[in-house]
């Protein structure tokens, strides 16, 4: 059976691909060559790998993308990945576009990461308002969202 995309932080994808990695759960944003290891792990398996941490990075084994946008607290928030796997699985859900999918649901909950931030003050209100970002994050405040990032984000 196809696998369309794998989802995990450096350390996951590394173990996947069997590659040197000392790094677990947390720090495994300290992982060296994750575009590389993101790559081969695509390649390996056939399919779109969404490479999660301080940079998203997701990539079919040719093209890749690195999400601009990054919350510090995403890497925090034990959970937040599982929550991005489960919004990758409802974007597959609503199109045939794996690749697209990938990548606005991981800019999607990137954007209520950020949002998140700005309205809280530690780990405690910031998953509040990370829960209701994501719960009135539509079209129109996404766009709003990179409209108002743009300068901070995007050169």
């Amino acid at each position: 059976m196809p696998i369309d995309v794998i989802r995990g932080n450096a350390s996951e994808i590394a173990a996947l691909v069997e590659a040197d990695n000392t790094s677990h759960g947390i720090d495994a944003g300290k992982v060296p060559n994750q575009v590389q290891i993101a790559e081969t792990c695509a390649r390996r398996y056939h399919s779109i790998v969404v490479l999660t941490g301080e940079t998203d990075i997701i990539t079919d084994g040719q093209v890749v993308y690195e999400n601009p946008f990054s919350a510090e607290m995403l890497t925090m928030n034990v959970g937040s990945g599982d929550m991005l796997s489960s919004i990758i699985a409802a974007f597959l859900g609503i199109t045939t576009n794996t690749w697209d999918a990938c990548i606005v649901a991981t800019v999607l909950v990137s954007a209520a990461g950020v949002l998140a931030n700005r309205y809280s003050v530690g780990l405690g209100s910031w998953q509040v308002q990370f829960f209701d970002q994501l719960s009135i994050m539509d079209t129109k405040a996404l766009l709003e969202f990179f409209d108002e990032s743009e300068e901070d984000y995007l050169d």
